[in-house]
């Protein structure tokens, strides 16, 4: 199928990749999409947000979280394993400012940028998709009729 053979490219990808950082934008990453909604991401205009621990990709990166914003998520679902594109990285200076970096040899460390991708491709992992939803109310109207 075609959804198997973009995994495919993708997890190719991957793994020719080099294992180091010399440009942040553009690196391609793996692990599993958590569904978030707090304060942060709707200020960033992402309420529909998430994010994703990177268990795959440049040594460097790996444990560290990468936000999705908006419809910068697709069609991923909470726990789906995905592909994640880098787009940007957002650096905290210990001043209190901040800039992009085109690389990560402006920063001192990658504790202090804030990293921003978008999914790939992403696939149904480990928990089943919850596709049909029924509300309270719905709930209780049933069991009144009984």
């Amino acid at each position: 199928s075609t959804c198997e053979q973009e995994a495919d490219e993708l997890e190719a990808e991957l793994q020719r990749q080099p294992d180091t950082l010399e440009q942040l934008t553009g690196i391609l990453i793996f692990g599993i999409f958590r569904c978030a909604s707090s304060v942060v991401y709707r200020q960033d205009g992402g309420a529909n947000g998430g994010e994703v621990i990177v268990e795959r990709g440049p040594r460097p990166l790996l444990g560290c979280r990468v936000h999705v914003l908006g419809n910068n998520r697709g069609n991923t679902w909470d726990f789906d394993k995905c592909w994640v594109r880098i787009l940007l990285g957002r650096y905290h200076h210990p001043e209190g400012h901040r800039h992009v970096p085109s690389s990560l040899a402006d920063t001192t460390t990658i504790e202090r940028t804030d990293l921003y991708g978008r999914v790939e491709h992403s696939e149904e992992f480990g928990v089943k998709r919850q596709k049909l939803f029924v509300c309270t109310r719905s709930k209780m109207r049933g069991e009144r009729k009984h």
